[in-house]
């Protein structure tokens, strides 16, 4: 008998992981009967078996590839969640919605069903197996702190001086940084931005600008420099307190 071999194509984009792949268990067959069942001997594992939580949800997103023998006239998936059994899918993939925090382990097996005159043969292949761990989704924007090395520049004679800001970008489990800026103005025109070296998961800052030590003399209040610190998560923007360094008008 030839035996055909179609191969099943997976489209999804499910976000997943590389380093969750699947380890698979030695091949397992339970041959039948009839006169076609033979396209069903030695039923290999699913390939490719991956899964992980979908961002910004908790759901887990498994997706898996197949080569289904010819002859097959039924075909699913059976699907475990710490070894207790989920509802088959008949398309390689499989979404767990609404977990908690925690880790799971999933199995996948083919079931493939063949037979002819009526009669029904039962088989099996081997569980492939996933580990998955489900985090705290992202819900409260980052809390940044910062202050300056002076709040005071002295004297004004025009020239460019360093003040340096510096301080920590925090939050809460299963949040990731997608940026980190500063931002300096005063009111004589001067406004700057650039952005900030710090992890995904946040942590101590450190930046230094130059400033000019210079006011005009009429300017009774001084020239005061604001510096503040944006950073943003998939919760939001967050915003630091501000921080003004001020070249006085004179020094009392």
């Amino acid at each position: 008998m030839i035996k055909k071999v179609y191969l099943i194509v997976i489209g999804l984009t499910l976000g997943l992981s590389a380093s969750a792949m699947a380890q698979n268990e030695a091949t397992v067959c339970y041959d039948g009967s009839t006169s076609n069942s033979a396209v069903c001997n030695d039923l290999a594992a699913v390939t490719g078996f991956v899964g992980a939580q979908i961002p910004g949800t908790f759901n887990v997103g498994m997706q898996w590839a197949y080569a289904v023998p010819a002859g097959a006239e039924w075909v699913e998936y059976q699907i475990q969640r710490d070894g207790v059994g989920l509802s088959s899918s008949f398309s390689p993939s499989y979404l767990d919605a609404g977990m908690a925090v925690g880790q799971y382990s999933y199995s996948v097996r083919v079931h493939i069903k063949s037979g002819t005159g009526g009669a029904t043969v039962n088989h099996f292949g081997p569980w492939s197996h996933v580990s998955v761990k489900v985090a705290a989704a992202c819900s409260l924007q980052p809390v940044i702190t910062a202050s300056a090395n002076t709040s005071l520049i002295w004297p004004p004679n025009h020239k460019m001086v360093p003040l340096t800001i510096s301080g920590t970008i925090s939050q809460e489990p299963g949040c990731s940084l997608v940026g980190a800026f500063y931002r300096l103005n005063d009111e004589y025109g001067v406004n700057q931005a650039g952005s900030l070296t710090v992890g995904p998961n946040g942590g101590d800052y450190s930046v230094t600008v130059y400033v000019e030590a210079w006011r005009l003399g009429t300017d009774m209040d001084g020239r005061a420099y604001t510096f503040t610190v944006d950073a943003s998560n998939q919760a939001g923007p967050g915003t630091s307190n501000a921080v003004v360094a001020t070249v006085p008008h004179d020094q009392r």
